[in-house]
This record gives structure tokens, sequence and C-alpha cells, in this order.
């Protein structure tokens, strides 16, 4: 039998009148509660497990595709959104409460180009997965897709600080919520896809692009800050890869309760093992990277700045001897020199 801690249970509250509906879906997990309502239909609500505080997160349903036709943005939104719950052919589906290890609620969208959208909420004892859908009787070129990017559909995030994986220079990782972060390649090779946010009761959760080895196919993982206390995700696609009649999004990953950014990025790692998505890394480190490793890189554009030049016209002998020697008489023992 599995555990509470793998497991979650799912409230239907339905009732249909007057070919109406009112009501709502309840998710309950060890790591949160998610709330659908019908007088609310484009968002769902997330809030601790015992809703006893302000609400974590507001996330809308719904998301943009544009794609590049005849050298125009062509962007991709439906008009409206039906949610699988309002068909009253599955009225019986939606009563009572079930414990199970996943529930799905989907959503669907028509735009007036012919796109047909879904949209696919997936809980998990520890995280929810969100998933876009689309299909058209045409090729398109991809360009990017936004989740939560415009002033109206933004995602609500009630917190005070995002940190920043990526490498930087200058070592300042955590930033306000209006911060714009991207993941991209730089320095050879990009951060982790994702972003921890710190709550305003202290813990943190993160929201990360988890692609299947064949979705590798985006160049940038992207925050969109539409206005203060808002946010969304982007992916783009420089190489505009050609899809023929369907297409799925990486899944948007949000995990919960982490109590700092490292663990955070922890559970999104294993996260990405335990789905099968990547193998588990072997770690085997050398014994000569235990050693003190100084760089010469600043020494020179130090040199540079003294000649009026640039700094890889300083990457010499002469340069890296007398920078050794500089330190040495310093008395700082070192075990490895880079050469930049």
């Amino acid at each position: 039998m599995a555990s509470k801690a793998s497991t979650l249970t799912i409230s239907y509250i339905m009732n249909y009148h007057n070919g109406g509906g009112i009501g709502h879906i309840i998710v309950n997990t060890a790591s949160y509660a998610a709330r659908w309502c019908y007088e609310e239909p484009t968002k769902v609500m997330v809030t601790d497990p015992a809703c006893s505080e302000p609400c974590w997160m507001e996330l809308p349903i719904a998301g943009c595709l544009s794609e590049v036709l005849n050298g125009e943005t062509v962007d991709h939104e439906p008009l409206a959104l039906t949610a699988f719950h309002s068909d009253k052919v599955n009225i019986s589906a939606l009563k009572g409460t079930r414990e199970l290890s996943e529930a799905k609620l989907e959503f669907y969208g028509v735009d007036d180009k012919g796109f047909a959208f879904v949209y696919e909420l997936i809980f998990f004892a520890d995280r929810i997965e969100r998933v876009m859908k689309v299909r058209v009787e045409k090729s398109f070129a991809l360009s990017q897709w936004t989740f939560g990017g415009n002033k109206v559909a933004a995602i609500t995030i009630a917190a005070d600080t995002v940190f920043d994986p990526n490498p930087v220079s200058h070592g300042i990782f955590k930033h306000p919520l209006s911060h714009a972060c991207s993941a991209r390649e730089k320095w050879f090779t990009p951060g982790p896809f994702c972003y921890p946010y710190r709550l305003v009761n202290g813990s943190w959760l993160s929201v990360s692009l988890e692609p299947r080895a064949d979705q590798m196919q985006f160049c940038r993982f992207q925050t969109v800050v539409p206005r203060d206390g808002k946010v969304g995700f982007k992916a783009t696609y420089d190489s505009l890869p050609e899809y023929s009649s369907e297409w799925e999004s990486p899944a948007l990953v949000f995990r919960f309760g982490a109590k700092d950014e490292f663990e955070a990025l922890k559970k999104y790692a294993d996260g990405l093992v335990d789905s099968g998505k990547i193998g588990k890394p072997e770690r085997k480190i050398a014994d000569w990277w235990h050693g003190v490793i100084v760089c010469g890189w600043h020494e020179q554009m130090h040199q540079a700045t003294l000649h009026n030049g640039q700094g890889p016209d300083y990457c010499t002998p002469a340069v890296y001897n007398n920078h050794m020697a500089e330190i040495e008489e310093a008395g700082i023992r070192f075990d490895i020199i880079m050469l930049d």
C-alpha cells in the first residue's frame, strides 16, 4: 500500500442546475493543497496543506504559443476555455473523495486561426506539472511558448525573492520578484532550468522546465515579469523547429516545501532522475581537484589596463611566470594555475 507521502486525495463537489454549475475540486497532499473552482474556472489556487496560510500561488490555466509565419511572429491563445469537469456527461465522475498517486485536470480551447489547445494540470504528491498540447491542420515553425506572461493571465506567487542559479561573475544570485531571469547557454553550459522562489513564510517553491530528450529544441528558459507581484515563464526556440499538426510542451513543474534554495534545486535534480528523464550521475572527483586553483584572467586584465591593451593578449609565459612568483612571495601555496 502506498504511503501518505506518495499519495494525494482529490475531492469533487459539483452541482449542476439550469445548464450551469457550481462547486469545486480540491487536491490535498503532504506538500500542498490546490483548489479549482467552477466560479473561477481559469485558474487554480495553491496553498499550504492545512490551508492555514495566505494563498501561495494563483496558477492560471491558459498559455500562449508563437509561430513564425512568412517572416512575422504570430501569437496563438484560445479565445475561451472549457474544463473537462464542465461536461455534464461526466457528472458521475465528479462526486466524492478518492486517494490516488496522481490526478489530472484538463482544459480545452481554440483560437481564431484553427489552433486547438489542451492544457493539463497533473497533480502528484510532491509537485504539480503543467503541459500544453497543440493541434492544427498544418505545419508551423515554433518561436516560443509562454505561460502566465501577460498582465491578464500572469501567475501570482506570494514570494519576495527569486534565486537565479545561472553562473554570473558578480556572484549575486538572489533577486526581487521583479527581476527577469534567463537560463541559457553561458560559459559553455546552461544553468539548471529551475527557479526557486522564497515564499513569505520562509519556505521555498520552485518552477522548473523538465523536458524529455526529444523536447530539447528550446534555447532559453526565462521568467517574464509583466508587473510587480506577478510572473510568467517562457521558452524560446531560435532555430524555429517545424512541427506538423501536433506539438507538446515540456512539463513546467511546481515543487513545494524546500527549506532553502539549494534543497529546491536538489528536489528538481532528483525529480529528473526519478522520472527517468536523466540518468543518475556517478560523481568521480580526482585528487587534484581538492587543491587550490589560481586563475590568471584577472592578472591578464590588470596588465591590459596598465598597458591599454586587451586581456587575451596577456596570456603569455612572461605574464604568468611573474604572476606565479608574486603569489608564492605572498606565501600562498597553490596546486593548479589556469591559463585563461
